[in-house]
């Protein structure tokens, strides 16, 4: 049987960037994210699943939304009666300057199209993280940290406008 996620209320996290933050990222798996009912993700897909370490070649890879999922239920700011709905938005390869995350580029009108989703799913979802990992691409375009934390900035100022989320936090990570 289909579960029927109108009826619970999320904690929404969106996690954007490039392949580092799909979770193909480096780091020790001594602990990976145990399966947990509370913390589930909205695909690119469109669909939602039990939220899960990914596995590439036989190997598990770190999943930096997954680390801030189990911080964030540790410390005790996942509510009675709520749920994590981890957004998987994330594409790798991709940047700011070679037209993907910019205002009007396709990642970043798929990413408000998937933060749509989550929130009308109930009335009473909410977001409360942009998680970001990325910087390759546009070094690799020879983007000044500058003009690459302008870009993001821009592009949480413009979340946080859109979805009326003025306290949304925001964590990057450059490589």
């Amino acid at each position: 049987m289909l579960k029927d996620f109108t009826k619970e209320k999320f904690d929404v996290i969106i996690q954007a960037g490039q392949s580092n933050a799909e979770g193909y990222g480096f780091g020790s798996t001594n602990s990976p994210f145990e399966n947990d009912g509370r913390v589930w993700a909205l695909n690119a897909n469109d669909t939602i699943s039990l939220a899960a370490e990914t596995v590439a070649v036989n190997s598990p890879r770190t999943d930096f939304s997954l680390s801030f999922a189990r911080e964030y239920l540790k410390s005790g700011r996942l509510k009675e009666g709520r749920k994590l709905l981890i957004i998987r938005a994330a594409v790798g390869g991709t940047g700011f300057l070679d037209g993907h995350w910019g205002p009007e580029d396709d990642l970043r009108l798929k990413m408000h199209d998937m933060i749509k989703t989550a929130l009308t799913l109930n009335a009473e979802n909410r977001l409360v993280a942009l998680l970001w990992h990325q910087g390759e691409q546009d070094a690799v375009q020879n983007a000044s940290f500058e003009t690459h934390y302008g870009h993001l900035m821009t592009l949480v100022n413009d979340v946080r406008t859109a979805f009326s989320a003025p306290s949304l936090l925001y964590c990057r990570r450059f490589r």
